[in-house]
């Protein structure tokens, strides 16, 4: 004899597709979710690698060495990065300060020093993100009159 109100056993095609589907939907999600989380370490790092520069740069400008090099204009350039990638390209304004910008108090302060406003703008993730840094530079003033005995030079030998 047989059952009349047998009970299935296994899934049905419509159970199966639903349940790939469902699969197929939470795998692409994870895949998406992976390739955003790379996306952001990677320009992470750029940010990183661009920054360290930046900071290098200003730093070098406020050195005594650098002095006669930090004039009032505008410079570009680009950072270097590893062989197969884009460099970072970046610009730097020096605007002299003011004096009426300065108080009162300050004033005599330009006699001694020379103050620069550095603006470096460094651009990141293929040239779509822009980095700014800024910073008061002040600086040995420029001797308006050379004086008549040369320089010592510095030599390194061996």
């Amino acid at each position: 004899m047989h059952k009349l109100n047998s009970v299935a056993r296994g899934f049905t095609l419509i159970e199966t597709v639903v349940a790939l589907s469902v699969l197929a939907l939470g795998v692409a999600g994870i895949a998406q979710l992976r390739h955003t989380a790379y996306r952001h370490i990677t320009v992470t790092q750029e940010v990183q690698e661009a920054s360290y520069f930046a900071n290098t740069h200003l730093a070098a400008l406020s050195s005594n060495d650098a002095s006669p090099k930090a004039a009032a204009g505008v410079q570009s350039g680009e950072y270097p990065r590893g062989s197969e990638a884009n460099p970072y390209p970046w610009t730097l304004t020096l605007t002299p300060l003011d004096e009426k910008a300065l108080q009162p108090e300050l004033l005599s302060l330009s006699t001694k020093v020379r103050p620069l406003n550095a603006s470096l703008s460094v651009w990141v993730d293929q040239g779509v993100r822009e980095l700014r840094f800024h910073t008061l530079l002040l600086l040995d003033p420029i001797e308006q009159k050379e004086s008549a005995q040369p320089k010592p030079e510095l030599r390194l030998t061996k």
